[in-house]
């Protein structure tokens, strides 16, 4: 594990970077996660509630897909990062 590590951090060069790497891999999963989740909830069809006297509505695909509308500008934030990262590589060069 060890070894992995310090290869890890030669990879990428400092631990900032190792930072940045961590929390987009995490970024990645999360959107993938929730992609996954509001693709399934497509086809669940809205639950309605009766409370008191006023019927509620509540629909797993809306919900979802709230909770995506949050997630997809995380993700293209982290494919902004690294793709500036790149480009900031090859200018050095």
């Amino acid at each position: 594990m060890r070894a992995f590590v310090g290869w890890l951090v030669s990879w990428l060069g400092s631990f900032r970077e190792l930072g940045a790497a961590i929390l987009s891999v995490s970024v990645i999963i999360l959107t993938a996660l929730v992609l996954w989740n509001t693709v399934d909830l497509i086809s669940k069809p809205p639950q309605t509630y009766m409370v008191g006297t006023e019927i509620l509505t509540y629909s797993p695909f809306d919900r979802a897909k709230d909770i995506l509308n949050i997630v997809l500008p995380l993700f293209s934030a982290v494919l902004a990062y690294w793709l500036g990262v790149k480009s900031e590589s090859l200018r050095r060069q």
